[in-house]
């Protein structure tokens, strides 16, 4: 990523000020980090900066950056990236609301139907679905990766998947891979599940292909 040169944005301490992600493609479950002007550093697990589960102080002087006790080098690349280094670690966080792959809900999702879907992933952008349901109706979530298969198919991705409600705000489940209980079931809340997916990130990413089976179940009362 190139720095930007001779551009208005000062390398001072106020630069810092707001909300900031770390992740190029962000979804409703990214962390979110705010920097306030007394010194206070605080920490959300949701990018509509609703859930704050960590606080902290911080300090920036000489473009160096003291966060949690551990001293990062600052590079302002343009008002809404920085970059963090620390040793041989480098990350970047953007402005909220300026990630370079943009929100997720931004975006129009790929309708599904009822069924089985067969999937790839060739690159680590999420993948936004919905499938239209019926409210009050249960439904059982399940997919197939190279971790975990039900069947006679050879996949060779990693998946990992939410599902939200109608509203968009709202969790069914969040970030379920098979190395956790699968399948999931849920109750529709309005007449739309949406599901977000991507490719599970241990080491690397586990990019390729991948099932995921909606099934209508009995009713259940709402």
């Amino acid at each position: 990523m190139k720095r930007i040169q001779n551009h208005s944005f000062d390398e001072k301490k106020s630069s810092l000020l707001g909300y900031w992600t770390s992740d190029y493609y962000a979804v409703p479950e990214s962390i979110v980090m705010e920097f306030q002007s007394c010194g206070i550093f605080n920490l959300y697990n949701d990018y509509l900066i609703k859930k704050q589960y960590a606080t902290g102080r911080w300090s920036f002087v000489d473009k160096e950056l003291l966060l949690y006790d551990t001293l990062y080098t600052v590079a302002f690349i343009d008002s809404c990236t920085i970059e963090l280094e620390n040793g041989d670690s480098r990350k970047y966080l953007y402005r909220l609301g300026h990630e370079p792959g943009g929100y997720i809900f931004d975006k129009k999702p790929h309708q599904l139907s009822l069924g089985i879907y067969n999937g790839e992933f060739t690159t680590i952008e999420p993948q936004l679905f919905s499938v239209c349901v019926r409210e009050g109706s249960s439904y059982m979530i399940s997919w197939e990766d190279s971790w975990q298969s039900d069947s006679d198919a050879c996949f060779n991705g990693a998946i990992e998947i939410s599902a939200y409600k109608a509203d968009k705000k709202h969790a069914y489940f969040t970030s379920i891979d098979s190395r956790k209980k699968r399948p999931q079931f849920v109750v529709a809340r309005g007449n739309s599940i949406y599901f977000i997916i991507h490719p599970l990130f241990l080491l690397n990413a586990y990019t390729g292909t991948y099932a995921l089976t909606i099934t209508e179940k009995e009713s259940a009362q709402v």
